[in-house]
């Protein structure tokens, strides 16, 4: 007899895709649940003592939806993220890309995600592709085997990845985020987090 496939509570059969697969779409679905419980929320109130800051109108007191404290290149991305997506975003901090030689390597999965957020092609002048792959074996074994080398154009691809310079992907994300809309821009540091019905950052 022809086996019967298993159903899930719901009734309907079970994903029977690959695991990336099921966490990709496990992550839409948080994703879209998370955006649903923030536009529900008590929206935060970003205030200060000072005037406008930069990028903004912020003036006293305003209301956001979301607040990102800290101007590295995480929160920069962040908070364009968020601001693509319509929501009212404050960025809290000033970005501070320092020379001091440090780089990041950028994989497939990161540029997609700069290149969506309008940054990738300010960056790519200034990044060096990972265009070869090599696995050496520093084991000790007295049998090791000879390095293997691999080349992104083998797979169709220019590059495995590229590599930047830390300051500068700080720059040119934060130069994205002079122009863009919902994104409001303070440089001055968070002072203080006051929990309740509705949020306070202090600036």
């Amino acid at each position: 007899l022809p086996k019967r496939r298993r159903r899930a509570p719901s009734g309907r059969p079970r994903a029977r895709g690959t695991r990336a697969d099921r966490d990709w779409v496990s992550g839409e679905i948080s994703s879209a649940a998370s955006r649903r419980s923030l536009r529900r929320a008590s929206r935060p109130t970003v205030g200060s003592e000072g005037g406008a800051g930069r990028g903004g109108a912020l003036s006293g007191q305003d209301e956001v939806e979301i607040a990102v404290v800290g101007a590295g290149a995480a929160g920069l991305a962040a908070a364009l993220a968020f601001a693509r997506d319509g929501f009212r975003t404050a960025l809290i901090g000033a970005p501070d890309p320092r020379r001091d030689g440090r780089s990041v390597a950028l994989l497939d999965g990161s540029v997609r995600f700069l290149d969506a957020l309008g940054a990738w092609s300010g960056i790519r002048d200034d990044a060096a592709p990972l265009a070869v792959m090599r696995l050496i074996d520093d084991s000790g074994s007295l049998f090791r085997p000879p390095p293997a080398t691999f080349e992104a154009g083998e797979i169709g691809l220019e590059a495995f990845g590229w590599s930047v310079e830390s300051a500068t992907l700080v720059e040119r994300l934060a130069a994205v985020t002079e122009s863009r809309d919902h994104l409001i821009l303070r440089s001055s540091p968070a002072d203080a987090l006051e929990l309740g019905d509705r949020p306070t950052l202090r600036l």
